[in-house]
């Protein structure tokens, strides 16, 4: 065995000292992509492990991989080693600036998204720079340095033989699988650390074949595996626009003027000439109504708007979005249509497409929007205009700092606005302070509920939300996300209240319809859409009337239109059914099936939804049909 394990040292040695300069120059650029990875995923913990060892190999492997095409590269051509490591580092500073904004990595095919750039959203992210970020260029220009000073080495020496390149090749997949079956050890850890099932099969379908966001792909995955579904993403959105046929063109019309007649009578005429104000809050849950935290309510402004006359409310209602979470919640609550399976619809077509929406079915209102971030960062501005809004506004058109900041500055440059507009009008209003991972830095602390800050546990008030479980009502301890959450919750409610004040004191509350619903639900336990129901609430309806019954996102869209008495002159109609609609007591979605239990006359047309849905986004079906 020492006979073999020499013959192998002297193998391996006369080998460096023939490829030596290569050698060397594989390793530098070896440990250059490890320590800008090791740096800069471990700044957003997305290195999937806290031990460091492992931490190394999962990179090591990555490294190895992706600088796989160094050993068939002729010695003139080394150099060209370079373009990654420039390409790693730039990513790297562009993607931590945004991830430091919004809590994850900026997803690769964001690149194709040119419309977004401009001068304002450079400076915006420079202003995000820390000073370790100087790293990545200085890595990057040293190797460069060296690969000037030592050119003639490098090109002096040898190609690699076949016999080497089959041996780098061989261990370069070695390291690979090892650092992927490290990747595995750490799902069957935290498996079995939370007490759930593990199967190698079905986390290898999930971790491979599933399109999960970046930072789930680098934390489960790692960079290369990450960087090859990437290029998956590239070419799903290049072979996104498609021409219908006939059968499908006639799939869509048969869907459309095929909608059932409503079971309900109510009738909303009145309301035509209201003005429609609809507040899309970030991340709300239906369980913070009547929630109470040391005897203190977290919501007393939606508590009272829910008891209120004239309110229509639905505290079941089931999230169904997709991988494009609060765009996705967007699009389903202005145009009635699924969003696209596998990746965002407003990031990869939302401002090529010219969406039906309820801008288009209210024609003689004037419509505007307001967004509490900058809406150029997830291409929603852009998406907004396909939408129809003439008119957008963000937190570049009013002082971060004003009225407060985070959701308040929204409400108050919108509650000013709104004071000299035309009527009838609709104004959106989208929040973003309860965004992950709800530490709104612009809201001065006097602002925030300090009184929640040793509270340890939060129960519920049935008499207000009587679809909390009673098992519920005991004390549940508090977790700090969860805190930080309900935190932005009671602030965005104070908010809320303000707003509502200077309407009235505008006289504007009277003559409006105010429409209240979650872009999505947050799931804390898995940090994903999860199952925890959504909000709808509609203020000034003429109608009181509180619903139970389980529904879905997506009908929320053909209920704002019956709400405001446009239901039966609305051409498009949406692919959902108005909550109103006394059969409708289920959601479905393709990855889950049906909660509730459908109705006969719905439960065909549900599950048609979503491929209609797919074929009128991507045949871009209203810009060439009249809606």
């Amino acid at each position: 065995m020492s006979a073999i394990l020499d013959r192998a040292y002297r193998g391996f040695h006369i080998w460096a000292r023939h490829y030596s300069a290569a050698l060397l120059y594989f390793l530098l650029s070896l440990s250059a992509l490890i320590i800008m990875w090791w740096v800069g995923w471990g700044e957003v913990n997305a290195l999937g492990s806290q031990n460091p060892l492992v931490r190394f190999f999962r990179l090591l492997g990555d490294a190895v991989m992706m600088l796989l095409p160094f050993w068939f590269l002729g010695r003139k051509f080394r150099p060209a080693t370079l373009i990654l490591i420039w390409a790693v580092a730039i990513w790297s500073m562009i993607s931590l600036t945004y991830t430091r904004f919004w809590d994850r990595p900026l997803e690769i095919y964001s690149i194709l998204l040119t419309s977004n750039l401009d001068l304002s959203l450079l400076k915006a992210g420079w202003s995000l720079l820390q000073p370790r970020d100087i790293l990545y260029p200085a890595i990057a220009l040293g190797l460069t340095a060296y690969t000037i000073i030592r050119r003639k080495s490098l090109s002096s020496s040898p190609s690699f033989s076949r016999k080497a390149r089959l041996t780098a090749t061989g261990f370069t997949l070695l390291l690979f699988l090892f650092s992927q079956a490290l990747a595995i050890r750490s799902s069957m850890r935290g498996a079995r650390d939370a007490k759930i099932s593990f199967s190698i099969s079905s986390d290898l379908a999930t971790r491979y074949l599933c399109l999960s966001d970046a930072y789930a792909d680098i934390m489960n995955n790692g960079v290369v595996v990450h960087l090859l579904k990437s290029i998956r993403n590239f070419h799903l959105i290049y072979t996104l626009p498609k021409t219908l046929d006939d059968k499908e063109r006639g799939m869509i019309e048969t869907f459309m003027t095929n909608t059932p007649p409503s079971s309900t009578s109510a009738t909303f005429s009145h309301n035509s000439r209201k003005n429609l104000i609809l507040i899309v809050v970030e991340s709300l849950n239906a369980e913070v109504i009547g929630m109470r935290i040391e005897g203190r309510e977290v919501t007393p402004t939606l508590n009272r708007l829910l008891s209120s006359p004239g309110t229509i409310a639905a505290l079941n209602v089931a999230t169904q979005v997709r991988e494009g979470m609060s765009g996705d919640g967007q699009l389903i609550i202005n145009t009635g249509l699924h969003p696209l399976p596998r990746y965002s619809t407003f990031m990869t077509c939302g401002d090529n497409v010219q969406f039906p929406s309820i801008v288009r079915s209210l024609p003689t209102h004037r419509s505007v929007a307001f967004f509490g971030d900058d809406s150029r960062v997830w291409n929603e501005r852009a998406s907004f205009q396909s939408l129809g809004f003439p008119t957008i506004f963000d937190n570049r058109s009013y002082p971060p700092a004003s009225h407060g900041g985070g959701d308040a500055a929204v409400f108050g440059f919108a509650a000013n606005y709104l004071k000299s507009l035309p009527t009838p009008f609709f104004a959106e209003i989208l929040t973003v302070s309860m965004h992950l991972p709800f530490d709104d830095h612009s809201i001065p602390t006097r602002l925030l509920p300090t009184w929640m800050d040793r509270a340890t546990s939060h129960q519920w008030d049935t008499n207000i939300n009587p679809g909390i479980d009673s098992h519920a009502n005991s004390a549940t301890p508090l977790s700090e996300q969860t805190r930080r959450y309900l935190k932005m919750t009671n602030y965005f409610d104070t908010c809320l209240a303000t707003f509502i004040d200077s309407l009235k004191r505008s006289g504007l509350y009277d003559d409006s319809v105010i429409v209240i619903a979650s872009d999505h639900s947050q799931d804390f336990a898995s940090d994903s859409k999860g199952d925890i129901p959504m909000l709808f609430m509609a203020l000034n309806t003429g109608t009181t009337q509180r619903i139970s019954r389980r529904v879905g996102h997506i009908d929320i869209y053909p209920t704002i239109l019956q709400i405001m008495g446009a239901y039966d002159s609305a051409r498009w109609k949406g692919v959902g059914i108005s909550i109103l609609d006394e059969r409708l007591n289920a959601a479905y979605s393709p990855l889950t099936g049906f909660s509730g239990t459908p109705h006969p006359a719905f439960k065909e047309r549900m599950m048609e939804a979503y491929p209609v849905s797919e074929l009128i986004i991507r045949a871009n079906y209203f810009s060439s049909s009249p809606h």
